[in-house]
């Protein structure tokens, strides 16, 4: 019931609302992983939390995706931000949702609840590059899990909207940590968080990309008005994608030598 409702407020893109259902799905998730499934809390939380947003999420992509009238509109459009600028709000209002429920959640509960999250935020500080010599190979591991965060979504549709929370639950675990100095995390200043909010930007738009040539892609055969436009919606594609290489490369340049 609650998934429809969503989606209903997705379709009238009231990104506050989205923003609001992302507060109210995590919290209950969390919950849920707390009372009832207490093991491996942090990555069953981003697997529940994962579940339930897929649904609405992935249903108004195809909505958005599907239907002729609401497609040629869109490509109507000469401006690629306004031609994606919903999608993009509706991903980012979801982000923010779940980013401060797990900020809120870092806080209250105890210690080590995330302690997944935690390990990977270490072996991430750990592994920072000071040095220009570092700077390729930090380079290639983002471009490498940008193009994995492609597949994923290319292939599998949820997979973005695991990639989402996985990201929303790093960062918020990171900033509440910060705060309250967790001790199995380094307490760096939040200097990392500029190269780390553009790393995931560029996941974001990667997991976009290869969301976008999803949704199409199967329909090619069946649908002329699909074929007409599949061009240019593969170059929108290509644009995102670019954008976020973009967004990898200057990440790695912020960490390495800022």
């Amino acid at each position: 019931m609650f998934e429809i409702l969503w989606l209903r407020e997705e379709l009238k893109n009231k990104y506050f609302h989205v923003f609001l259902f992302a507060i109210f799905f995590s919290t209950i998730s969390i919950i849920i992983t707390q009372k009832f499934l207490n093991f491996y809390n942090g990555l069953v939380a981003v697997f529940i939390i994962s579940l339930a947003a897929a649904y609405p999420l992935i249903r108004y992509m195809k909505v958005e995706e599907g239907e002729e009238v609401t497609l040629v509109k869109k490509f109507s459009e000469k401006n690629i931000l306004r031609r994606h600028g919903r999608e993009l709000a509706l991903y980012l209002s979801f982000f923010m949702g779940v980013l401060i429920v797990f900020i809120v959640a870092t806080i209250l509960l105890p210690d080590g609840f995330f302690k997944i999250q935690q390990e990977t935020i270490g072996v991430i500080l750990s592994g920072s590059a000071t040095h220009g010599e570092f700077f390729w190979s930090i380079l290639s591991n983002n471009l490498r899990v940008f193009g994995i965060t492609f597949l994923i979504s290319f292939f599998i549709s949820a997979g973005m909207i695991f990639i989402l929370v996985w990201n929303a639950s790093i960062l918020g675990v990171f900033l509440a940590s910060q705060a309250r100095g967790i001790a199995h995390i380094p307490v760096f200043s939040l200097g990392y968080l500029p190269h780390g909010l553009l790393e995931i930007s560029a996941y974001i738009l990667a997991g976009l990309a290869g969301a976008l040539i999803s949704y199409n892609v199967p329909n090619l055969g069946i649908k002329k008005f699909r074929r007409d436009l599949f061009p240019k919606i593969l170059l929108d594609a290509c644009v995102i994608a670019i954008i976020g290489l973009a967004f990898v490369l200057i990440g790695a340049v912020v960490e390495v030598f800022f």
